[in-house]
């Protein structure tokens, strides 16, 4: 299994795909609107994929340029077409916004010591950490983040605390036939300290791919507390 294969597994696994291959929508609890178009790029080539409404027109152009991007061979290079596949979505319709991200490969184990307290969905520590947020509201952190309620805690979830204080959240972003997507996010002022790396426990399998769009909060992901991050970047998304 190579990473273009594993690539396409992430894309089964957040994205809900029709059998032409277009994306109809999120792969989340409450079925999100999809973005119009997404591009990841690899050591051995790229690939896209694009929603169910943009044009057949549109579609093939887009289409020919991504068959002539540059594989990738550093974490912060762009797509060299980037201009000419926003041009294109916007003939169609405007762009307002893109977002740029990493994606990681973890290795097969994970272990981190740290000291924080661990509390996790469907257990007595995390119905009681549940029942304490309805009662007091929301920490002003997460709804900043998009956590309106404890229904945003998508399960499985696992918190990393800080004496009482969240720290960071680990939820359930997709589940794919072959793969679960995982989100990350952690409370600004705790940012910087390794919480996302205290939240994971070990196992995770090296063929999840993980995925930290750079404007989206709730995207985050960890990677290993020691190493050189750019060594684990396996491949870099663009999504319109």
């Amino acid at each position: 299994m190579d990473d273009l294969d594993l690539l396409t597994i992430q894309a089964a696994t957040f994205l809900v795909l029709g059998d032409s291959g277009r994306i109809l929508r999120k792969n989340t609890p409450v079925g999100e609107a999809a973005p119009r178009f997404r591009l990841t790029r690899c050591a051995s080539g790229s690939v896209a994929w694009l929603r169910h409404d943009v044009g057949e027109t549109t579609t093939e152009a887009i289409e020919g340029l991504v068959a002539r991007e540059p594989a990738l061979r550093h974490p912060d290079s762009m797509p060299v077409h980037l201009a000419d596949y926003l041009r294109l979505l916007a003939a169609e319709a405007p762009v307002d916004r893109y977002e740029v991200g990493l994606n990681w490969t973890f290795p097969d184990r994970l272990d981190y010591e740290h000291p924080a307290a661990l509390v996790g969905s469907n257990t007595p520590g995390g119905d009681r950490l549940v029942a304490g947020l309805i009662e007091r509201g929301m920490p002003e952190g997460l709804v900043g983040m998009g956590f309106a309620d404890v229904g945003e805690f998508w399960a499985p979830w696992r918190v990393a605390l800080d004496g009482n204080e969240i720290a960071s959240i680990a939820f359930t972003v997709g589940v794919g036939p072959a793969s679960a997507e995982v989100g990350v996010a952690t409370m600004p002022g705790f940012r910087g300290r390794g919480s996302r790396q205290r939240r994971l426990p070990g196992g995770h399998r090296s063929q999840r791919i993980a995925d930290e769009p750079s404007s989206m909060a709730r995207r985050g992901r960890t990677y290993p507390p020691s190493g050189s991050l750019s060594d684990l970047v396996s491949a870099s998304s663009v999504q319109v």
